[in-house]
């Protein structure tokens, strides 16, 4: 996870000095709470970093980190999302679509690692020309690894859901 993290700072001030005249690179910080109506709350946190290839389409790759009853995953994801309207606009308020795919590591010995991917939309609302708020819905597909633990087959199933999330974002 160091690593990981290390790698996204090394991208972020390398790409700064770079594209900082037209604010196409981003860096965000998102998250939500899954309340399962049996179990332990999910939290997930995410960072991630974006860049505007046009002016109304961005790829974007984040970390994150799940923590439930004790437990932790490791999630890596990789995406698209598309703006319709100009974004970076003081007051502005801009819609988009994305699309992603990722996978989660788990440290739980009883907890498979899984593979995921996700649709959804959200809106941006611009503070100024480089912070914004955002909220999304995203419909996430994951389909678990299967382990063995004490002789049985653990894990192989796809769960879905649909999760809203909020964060903020700079654009620089």
């Amino acid at each position: 996870m160091k690593l990981k993290l290390a790698l996204v700072a090394a991208a972020l001030a390398f790409s700064a000095g770079a594209h900082a005249a037209d604010k196409r690179s981003s860096v965000s910080i998102f998250g939500n709470i899954i309340v399962p109506e049996e179990g332990d709350n999910i939290g997930t946190v995410f960072v991630s970093y974006g860049y505007l290839l046009t002016s109304a389409l961005e790829i974007e790759g984040s970390i994150g980190q799940t923590f439930s009853g004790g437990f932790t995953n490791s999630i890596l994801n990789g995406g698209v999302k598309y703006y319709f309207g100009a974004i970076g606009k003081a007051g502005g308020v801009v819609p988009y679509v994305k699309a992603s795919i990722g996978r989660s590591t788990s440290n739980n010995a009883f907890s498979p690692d899984s593979s995921d991917y996700g649709a959804g939309a959200g809106v941006e609302f611009a503070m100024n020309e480089s912070a914004s708020t955002f909220i999304e819905g995203v419909y996430q597909s994951t389909k678990y690894d299967t382990i063995r633990v004490n002789g049985f087959n653990v894990g192989g199933n796809t769960s879905s859901q649909i999760v809203m999330q909020v964060g903020v974002k700079l654009r620089f």
